[in-house]
């Protein structure tokens, strides 16, 4: 062998140790790197090179799992910000109402679900005798009066809207007095009947929860006077239509009072 392919062999040899001390250790020692020839600094420099593009490889590994790890956190952030907003709105809710119509009021219930028919009935709540919930619990919003409950299961509850023909209410006209039977239409109208008045009833009067029945609260909104048929002067009670104040259809929640 030539001395020229020795001198090639060795030059090889001491550029693929400057190549692996410098790809995994990262520094050569001063005893080797003293004996070899420039040209083995092509063979440092590659090796340093893959060895610093294996460091950013794993710093871009390590980057985007942290970045997984904070946007995993940004999103329970938001979840726990939309549930303290939604237990907000629940206390201001009944707040309202205990400030409003009772300060019996003790539970807020969702709306899971409507009866299947034309005319609004009745619905269910998501909440039932392990919540303290009652037969005859007056439900209301924050408007107004919307039902009462009429069945109770361990986690969910009925509710007979007061637009059920079968809902029979006692009310009264709010600054006019005089007393009459509320009764269900449809799912924005309701009748009032055998109503005694004390003032003349008008159109735009609110109509409000009276004594009479004893199962509400006196005093909660229920609508105002929208339609005021032709009277009989020989008829001491008078017919009217009341328009809901509550849209029960469009509530989430209801606000459950505690029975008298």
């Amino acid at each position: 062998m030539s001395d020229l392919l020795k001198s090639w062999y060795i030059l090889i040899a001491l550029g693929l140790l400057s190549f692996a001390l410098s790809a995994f250790i990262g520094k050569i020692p001063y005893k080797i790197s003293a004996n070899v020839a420039m040209p083995t600094q092509i063979f440092f420099r590659a090796g340093k090179n893959i060895r610093n593009a294996g460091i950013s490889l794993a710093d871009r590994r390590d980057l985007q799992k942290l970045n997984k790890e904070l946007n995993t956190q940004v999103a329970e952030l938001r979840n726990d910000n939309r549930r303290l907003e939604l237990e907000l709105k629940d206390l201001t809710d009944l707040l309202q109402v205990r400030e409003l119509i009772s300060p019996g009021a003790k539970i807020v219930a969702p709306i899971i679900g409507f009866a299947p028919s034309s005319i609004l009935t009745s619905f269910t709540i998501g909440k039932g005798s392990k919540d303290s919930v009652r037969v005859d619990m007056p439900v209301t919003s924050p408007k107004g009066l919307v039902g009462l409950v009429t069945g109770v299961d361990k986690h969910k509850a009925s509710v007979r809207a007061i637009t059920d023909p079968q809902s029979r209410i006692g009310i009264t006209v709010r600054g006019a007095g005089g007393q009459g039977l509320l009764v269900g239409v449809s799912n924005n109208k309701l009748r009032v009947t055998d109503f005694i008045e004390e003032k003349p009833v008008k159109l735009g009067d609110i109509v409000e929860t009276h004594s009479l029945g004893g199962l509400f609260p006196q005093g909660i909104t229920v609508g105002v006077v929208s339609e005021m048929p032709n009277r009989d002067p020989n008829d001491l009670h008078i017919k009217f239509v009341i328009e809901p104040a509550v849209n029960i259809r469009l509530l989430e929640k209801v606000v459950l009072i505690q029975a008298p």
